[in-house]
């Protein structure tokens, strides 16, 4: 599609200049944080957490233990659930290929990928903007179903288990002290729902000797056929009272404050908060009941 050709082409074309501007460097000091090259990083987080379920009857999901895991090559690189392959990776800017797990399937499971991840869904590794409402009710406050709905409502249980879908695309990265840009273009690799899904983001880090403090902001727009296959109805989905409801593309902005403090040279305290606005359609699903979707987690980090 057009959106898809232009989102791409405005990749390369950035990240193609980015060659000329910068000598590439390893571990430049721009860059607020930095794994060398051939080493593993494997952490666990163990604590108490859990994140909001904005589907009808979809119960909370607790998150006690998160592990981690990560792995930087000259050219390839693996992150938890994300794998890669760097084209330009310079002291301000960084191009890769991406792939991985989307997570809008989690609010479906009982137990699942959700309960050991901290990633509220939309995209891949989760650096994450935040825009203005357009509900008049706060935020984090789940609102029920309307009146004129509450007849329409469909529990997930009652509907088909969605999918995990594999997303792939490109990354880039920009560079800038404390502050980092992010934008990626992503298409659903697996045909599972054959949409897509651009992210823009931007955070700003706060580093100290033994502390570590993050702010990220970010939009994700997602298509059509993403967001109507884990959040529209079929025909065989279908209730008395409830139609089939078609899903359209949405925009999503989320935000994400995270401390982390070291303790001692194996434990770090980590605390993390994060808010994800649903977009208007989606918000209007018969299965979902909720605006947004809240992530909360304490704990602390032990690394091998």
């Amino acid at each position: 599609m057009p959106l898809t050709r232009f989102f791409y082409v405005l990749l390369v074309l950035v990240c193609c200049s980015a060659r000329v501007l910068a000598e590439a460097d390893t571990c430049a000091d721009d860059r607020t944080s930095c794994q060398a090259i051939g080493a593993w990083d494997v952490s666990v987080s163990m604590g108490l957490g859990a994140r909001s379920n904005p589907l009808v009857g979809g119960d909370e999901q607790l998150i006690l233990l998160v592990p981690q895991i990560s792995w930087y090559g000259e050219k390839f690189f693996l992150q938890n659930f994300e794998v890669g392959y760097t084209f330009v990776d310079q002291s301000r800017h960084m191009l890769n290929a991406v792939a991985g797990l989307s997570f809008d399937h989690i609010y479906f499971d009982d137990i699942g990928l959700g309960n050991f991840s901290l990633n509220t869904g939309s995209g891949l590794s989760e650096n994450g903007a935040f825009s203005g409402a357009q509900d008049q009710t706060p935020e984090f406050i789940d609102n029920g179903l309307s009146e004129e709905r509450e007849g329409q409502a469909i529990d997930i249980n009652d509907v088909s288990q969605r999918k995990i879908a594999l997303l792939g695309g490109l990354d880039y990265s920009y560079f800038s002290g404390p502050l980092q840009f992010n934008l990626q273009a992503l298409n659903d690799l697996s045909g599972v729902h054959k949409g897509e899904e651009f992210r823009l983001s931007s955070s700003y880090v706060l580093a100290g000797a033994d502390s570590r403090t993050s702010l990220t902001l970010g939009l994700a727009w997602q298509s059509e056929a993403l967001l109507d296959y884990y959040y529209g109805l079929d025909e065989n989905e279908i209730t008395e009272g409830s139609p089939a409801y078609q899903m359209e593309s949405g925009l999503t902005s989320f935000v994400k404050m995270t401390y982390e403090r070291r303790l001692s040279k194996k434990w770090t305290l980590l605390t993390t908060v994060q808010y994800r606005k649903l977009p208007s359609s989606l918000s209007s699903s018969p299965i979902v009941d909720s605006t947004g979707v809240s992530t909360v987690f304490i704990g602390g980090s032990y690394h091998f």
